[in-house]
C-alpha cells in the first residue's frame, strides 16, 4: 500500500509539474472588416476574424482576460464567450452562456475566464454566447496539444495547419434575429449567409475578390490539418484535390486512423486529418463548398456563389499562383462517421447493438405561432 501511495503521489506531482498557466487577452471591439470583399462593422477579438488561436498543453489552465470595448449601438454591446467542447467540471461559471451560467460582460468591463483543462486534448473552438452575436465575427480556434497515439503519422502540426471554416453574413445579427423571430416567419426559415470563408477569407460574385488563403507544404512531409466548422448554419464539404485525408481525431477524441477522400462538416464539428505531400510539386485546390437549409425558392440574399469556397495547397517550389485548372467537382469516398473507432474505449453506458440503450427517451418538437411570437415547444 505504501508503494502504491508513493507511485500515485509521484505521478500526481509529475503531472502538476508539467502543467502551466496559458494567459491570453481578448480585446472585444467593433471593427470594420471585409472578409469576402464586402465591408461591414463586426464584433471581433483583437481586431481579427476568425479570432486568435488559443493553444495549450494537456493539464494546463487557460486564462483569457476579456475586455469589452464594444460601442456600436446597432449591435449588442455586452458579450460572453463559450469554449465549445471544453468540459467545465465544477467550473460552470466559466462556460460562457449568457444568462445561464454567467451575467454578460457589460461594456467597459472585463472578466477573466479560467479553465483547468485536465485530461482534455484535441481541437476545439470558441464563440460569443450572447444571443446571435457570434454571427458578427466573435469566433476562433483552440488547440490543446495531446499525448497523441498517432504522433508518428505526421511531421507538422502548428498554427499553419489550422483551418477554420465559417459562414459569413452581410447583415448585423440583431436584424437577422428579428427577422427569424417574426410571426410571419411561419416556416422558421433562417437568414442565410452571403459567403463561406476559409481562415477568414471568402468570395462573392458581386464584391471585391480577396486573395485566397494559401497553405504551404514541402514535398515528402506529412501534415496534421485541424479543420473546424465555426459556422452558425452552414455545412461544408471539404476535399484537397489529389490528396487523401486520414482522420485521426474527431471533436477532441483520438481515433484509429481512417482514410477517406472528403469530409462533411456540420456546424461545430472538428476533425484532424493527416495529409501527405506526396504529389508532384504544384498547386492544388482545397475545396469547401457550402450548403444550408434553404427555402424554395432560395432568397436573393443567399450566397451568390456558395460553391466558390476555395483555398490553395501550395508545394514549395511551385509557382506562387492559383492552380491552373478549374476547381473540380467533389469526388471519392466521403467520411462515414459510423466507421470511426475511438483510440480508447469511452465506456459509454448500454451496449453497442440496436435496442441496447439502458433508457429510451422520445422527444416531440413543434412550432407555435401566436400574435406575439414564433417559438418551439
Amino acid at each position: 500500500m505504501q508503494l502504491l501511495a508513493a507511485v500515485t503521489l509521484f505521478l500526481s506531482l509529475s503531472f502538476s509539474a508539467k502543467a502551466a498557466d496559458q494567459n491570453y487577452v481578448f480585446n472585444i471591439a467593433n471593427v470594420e472588416l471585409a472578409p469576402d470583399g464586402f465591408t461591414r462593422n463586426t464584433v471581433v477579438a483583437n481586431g481579427q476574424f476568425p479570432g486568435p488561436l488559443l493553444t495549450a498543453n494537456k493539464g494546463d489552465t487557460l486564462n483569457i482576460l476579456v475586455n469589452n470595448n464594444l460601442t456600436e449601438t446597432s449591435m449588442r454591446r455586452s458579450t460572453s464567450i463559450h469554449w465549445h467542447g471544453l468540459f467545465q467540471h465544477r467550473n460552470a461559471h466559466n462556460d460562457g452562456p449568457a444568462f445561464v451560467t454567467q451575467c454578460p460582460i457589460s461594456p467597459d468591463h472585463s472578466y477573466t475566464y479560467s479553465m483547468p483543462l485536465a485530461n482534455q486534448t484535441g481541437t476545439y473552438w470558441y464563440h460569443s454566447h450572447l444571443s446571435s452575436q457570434y454571427l458578427d465575427g466573435l469566433r476562433g480556434p483552440i488547440v490543446i496539444n495531446p499525448e497523441d497515439p498517432n504522433l508518428d503519422l505526421y511531421d507538422v502540426d502548428d498554427e499553419s495547419t489550422v483551418i477554420t471554416l465559417a459562414d459569413w453574413f452581410h447583415t448585423e445579427s440583431p436584424e437577422l434575429l428579428t427577422a427569424y423571430m417574426a410571426t410571419t416567419n411561419t416556416a422558421s426559415n433562417d437568414a442565410l449567409p452571403q459567403s463561406g470563408t476559409i481562415n477568414g477569407v471568402g468570395r462573392t460574385s458581386t464584391d471585391t475578390q480577396p486573395a485566397r488563403p494559401v497553405f504551404t507544404v514541402t514535398s515528402g512531409m506529412r501534415y496534421r490539418f485541424r479543420i473546424i466548422n465555426a459556422s452558425a448554419l452552414a455545412r461544408f464539404n471539404f476535399q484537397i484535390s489529389g490528396h487523401t485525408l486520414t482522420v485521426i481525431e474527431a471533436d477532441g477524441e483520438n481515433h484509429v486512423p481512417l482514410t477517406v477522400d472528403r469530409l462533411l462538416l456540420q456546424p461545430g464539428q472538428r476533425y484532424s486529418v493527416v495529409v501527405e505531400a506526396n504529389q508532384a510539386v504544384d498547386n492544388y485546390w482545397i475545396r469547401a463548398p457550402m450548403a444550408a437549409r434553404t427555402p424554395n425558392p432560395a432568397p436573393t440574399n443567399w450566397a451568390t456563389d456558395s460553391d466558390n469556397v476555395n483555398a490553395v495547397l501550395h508545394y514549395v517550389g511551385a509557382a506562387d499562383a492559383e492552380p491552373t485548372t478549374t476547381p473540380p467537382a467533389l469526388s471519392g469516398t466521403v467520411l462515414n462517421e459510423a466507421l470511426l473507432v475511438p483510440s480508447t474505449n469511452p465506456a459509454a453506458p448500454g451496449t453497442a447493438v440496436a435496442g441496447g440503450a439502458d433508457k429510451v427517451f422520445n422527444l416531440a418538437f413543434a412550432t407555435v405561432t401566436d400574435s406575439t411570437s414564433h417559438h418551439w415547444t
